[in-house]
């Protein structure tokens, strides 16, 4: 069985709030809370192929769960694909909540996250910058209570990838030699994202690290891990980020 049906993407959403102020585009990772509000336990694909903006009017087509509790979804606007992809539903009953480890004191030396990418509250997820080498990068993030994403004090453990896009955007932004100040990229794909749990709480510190695996010309690919700060791992996968020149 599959299912159709169309929304709107209010020009008022707060999803658009400090994502790309200026230039606001619904958040990537948002794609799949357009899809279904039960808790995920895989992205085993997405592809982000267009940006969504304000007033958007989009067709979103789903098949049922399959035994394994895979859907696969398609978003379109009108006859434009704008991403597809295929998520693994949690089981009934997977529905704890961490208590996510304290943050150590972070290192300084570091140049404010405010000024190495264009997000900004509550959009903005890093909050302090650990480890950076040539290749990888480690930091604190943390999901602001007034994220949209936060529901009942929680979010979906996805979200900590769209933490990871953006440390990402942060080691871009320290590999480069000029300072032009934070340029616009984007989250494109994601692939094999897999969950230990469903949820992570609003206001509690978690870390992520992301090592770029490859790339050509503005297409990056990194792996990524998110971990609740003591080392227990909280999520794993692939993502592709796209930077404009």
């Amino acid at each position: 069985m599959s299912s159709q049906r169309r929304v709107e993407i209010p020009a008022d959403s707060p999803f658009f709030i400090g994502h790309f102020p200026g230039h606001p585009i619904l958040p990537g990772i948002a794609h799949p809370l357009l899809v279904t509000r039960a808790p995920v336990a895989e992205i085993v694909s997405l592809k982000l192929r267009s940006p969504v903006r304000p007033g958007d009017v989009l067709d979103i087509s789903g098949t049922d769960p399959d035994e394994s509790g895979a859907v696969r979804f398609e978003l379109r606007r009108g006859a434009e694909a704008v991403s597809q992809g295929v998520l693994r539903l949690s089981p009934p009953g997977s529905d704890s909540l961490p208590t996510l480890a304290s943050a150590a004191e972070s290192p300084a030396g570091f140049p404010p996250v405010s000024t190495l990418i264009p997000h900004e509250p509550p959009a903005r997820l890093i909050r302090d910058i650990l480890e950076v080498s040539a290749e990888a990068l480690s930091a604190w993030t943390e999901i602001p209570a007034a994220s949209p994403f936060v529901e009942g004090g929680r979010a979906p453990a996805f979200l900590g990838l769209e933490a990871a896009a953006q440390g990402a955007a942060v080691l871009e932004a320290l590999s480069r030699r000029d300072d032009s100040g934070p340029r616009i990229g984007y989250l494109v794909g994601l692939r094999n994202a897999r969950f230990q749990i469903p949820w992570l709480p609003a206001e509690q510190p978690f870390r992520i690290s992301v090592r770029l695996s490859g790339s050509a010309a503005s297409l990056s690919i990194y792996e990524v891990t998110v971990d609740d700060g003591a080392g227990a791992e909280i999520a794993r996968g692939t993502i592709s980020t796209y930077m404009a020149l």
